[in-house]
């Protein structure tokens, strides 16, 4: 399979599209605040595309976003949060 990134921030706000297949498979949106803060407010993976694991490779690429620049995560959006709480790694970034 052959999937790309699609990031785009622009002023405070983001997000991040995986496309496979000529389609959008999966998008995390998030803010930036100049607090150095990242609220993820939205994931989502489109039905078709369930099961492959996007929901937390975007959530990892926010995580590697955050880390690059020295900011936080709030995670608002359910599913980025239990990603986040539940895994140690992540720690460093709450």
């Amino acid at each position: 399979m052959n999937e790309s990134l699609e990031v785009n921030i622009i002023n405070n706000t983001g997000h991040i599209n995986i496309i496979t297949e000529n389609e959008i498979a999966g998008k995390i949106e998030f803010n930036l605040s100049v607090s150095g803060i990242i609220e993820i407010c939205h994931t989502e993976v489109n039905s078709k595309f369930s099961g492959r694991g996007y929901g937390k490779l975007l959530v990892n690429k926010v995580v590697d976003y955050a880390r690059d620049k020295g900011l936080k995560i709030v995670p608002t959006c359910n599913f980025s949060r239990r990603i986040l709480e539940k895994n140690a790694e992540f720690k460093d970034i709450l």
